[in-house]
């Protein structure tokens, strides 16, 4: 019987620690929510035939799952009913994915209740895989979108392994979306913008000329996008040099210090939108000049308006590349009460955890007790870490030492068990947390244990208090 025990409890920390090693065990429903928020183009495989998604007969407009093509990818849109999301062909627009009878069609629009209401869908997490997704009928909600005889249903969930597989299903992004790069820029992200036809050169600038160019990648490449100077779109600030902003001029691109006139705060107003040459890639529209664009001629930035040109799209397309996601993307990634692991940055193959016994935090190898529930912050603020294996039980410190207590409702208690994620010390596209009541105090580890301390500027310090998501 013991043996028994063991090679169960040995299995048991097996597929926990490949759960821990995607980090993320589950993102939660809300998370699809805001996945589809932003009218991507997606596609849709199947869990149990991943070589085939959902799609349509182009004659016949019946929906079935078929090899990826065309008619597999689906703009999302808001939900024609008011709720959940539609599906809307990409190579028949205003054709909309919607049921009738319990079969699924491809069929053109009508202006009626019951077609908006056969059309919309609520993304949920997937009945046979958390990190997949199903789709639950608006007007039908104990029905599921489900393939059988490859054929796509509207069927009830019967709870067995087959339906559960059948109405699973991946999420293939074909193309964002333009509002995707609006939250994209939303959180003072440090972004480059390597040039989609020369991509050994991003949009820079000489520092002696402020001259904006594409050059080899620099620390003068790395731009802070900002809420737009002028109220609309987004500003680039020079990371080298505070306070300075890419401005047009003369339809020429400089990067001069900021002056307080609705001249030069227009001037420094961009709108990304999905890239000329390429849906996942960007261009930047003038807020002042909307028919101009941002481009790359003879190396230098320049303002131009679209000939239509393919030289024209390539030059104006540019990729993106995260330096830094900003401390705001860590608020908006934690919202959504998603379980975590956090392993710590200098210590990879150990994460946040408690000794059951003692509840003494500690980082330790991957196990159950490193998987927290992420809730919004007991004391109003922030965010509070809720045991996986003991409900109701929650990290907070006591005199500077990290335990896992079960919940007090007292001010004490709450305000204890509160922690603001930020930009990691050590990594800023990694994670430390900061408490609450006592703001210049980090998490950090030493000796293993988990502790409550000021930074001390050094090194060690900042690596023992950061951590990976």
């Amino acid at each position: 019987m013991a043996s028994i025990c063991q090679r169960w409890f040995a299995l048991v920390l097996l597929l926990m620690t490949v759960a821990q090693a995607k980090q993320t065990i589950c993102q939660g429903s809300n998370h699809l929510q805001q996945k589809f928020a932003y009218e991507p183009t997606l596609s849709f495989p199947s869990k149990n035939y991943p070589h085939l998604a959902i799609s349509y007969d182009t004659t016949s407009k019946v929906s079935r799952i078929l090899a990826p093509s065309s008619n597999s990818a689906w703009k999302i849109v808001a939900g024609l009913c008011g709720q959940g999301f539609s599906f809307e062909s990409t190579t028949q627009p205003n054709h909309f994915l919607r049921h009738r009878h319990l079969l699924l069609f491809v069929d053109p629009f009508v202006n009626t209740a019951l077609y908006k209401n056969d059309a919309c869908f609520k993304p949920v997490t997937g009945l046979a895989d958390c990190n997949e997704v199903s789709f639950q009928s608006i007007n039908y909600p104990d029905r599921f979108l489900r393939h059988q005889g490859y054929r796509m249903k509207l069927h009830q969930n019967d709870g067995s392994s087959l339906f559960k597989n059948d109405a699973t299903f991946n999420i293939q992004t074909i193309c964002h979306g333009s509002n995707h790069l609006q939250q994209k820029f939303a959180y003072e992200p440090t972004l480059s913008f390597p040039s989609k036809n020369y991509p050994h050169l991003a949009i820079s600038y000489d520092t002696t000329s402020k001259v904006s160019k594409i050059l080899a990648p620099s620390s003068n490449s790395a731009w802070k996008i900002v809420p737009g100077l002028c109220g609309q779109g987004f500003s680039f600030e020079s990371t080298t040099q505070p306070n300075h902003f890419l401005r047009h001029r003369h339809l020429l691109l400089f990067v001069d210090p900021f002056v307080n006139t609705a001249l030069y705060k227009n001037d420094a107003c961009f709108k990304p939108v999905a890239g000329l040459a390429d849906c996942n890639e960007v261009s930047f529209q003038s807020i002042n000049y909307p028919d101009r664009f941002l481009r790359h001629q003879g190396y230098r930035m320049k303002l131009h308006q679209n000939d239509g040109s393919s030289l024209f799209k390539n030059d104006a397309t540019f990729n993106i590349q995260t330096i830094c996601q900003g401390s705001d993307h860590l608020q908006q990634k934690f919202a959504y009460e998603p379980t975590l692991s956090f392993p710590s940055k200098n210590y990879p193959n150990l994460a946040i955890s408690y000794d059951t016994t003692s509840k003494v935090s500690k980082i330790l190898a991957p196990s159950s007790n490193s998987a927290w529930k992420i809730v919004p912050g007991l004391c109003g603020q922030g965010f509070s870490f809720e045991s996986t294996t003991q409900p109701n039980h929650f990290l907070r410190h006591r005199h500077l030492l990290l335990f896992v207590d079960p919940f007090v409702n007292t001010a004490l208690y709450k305000n204890d068990a509160c922690f603001k994620p930020v930009a990691g010390l050590a990594d800023c596209n990694e994670v430390s947390f900061q408490s609450i009541n006592y703001p210049d105090r980090f998490l950090r580890h030493q000796g293993y244990q988990m502790k409550l301390h000021r930074n001390d500027g050094s090194s060690l310090f900042m690596n023992d208090a950061t951590f990976n998501i």
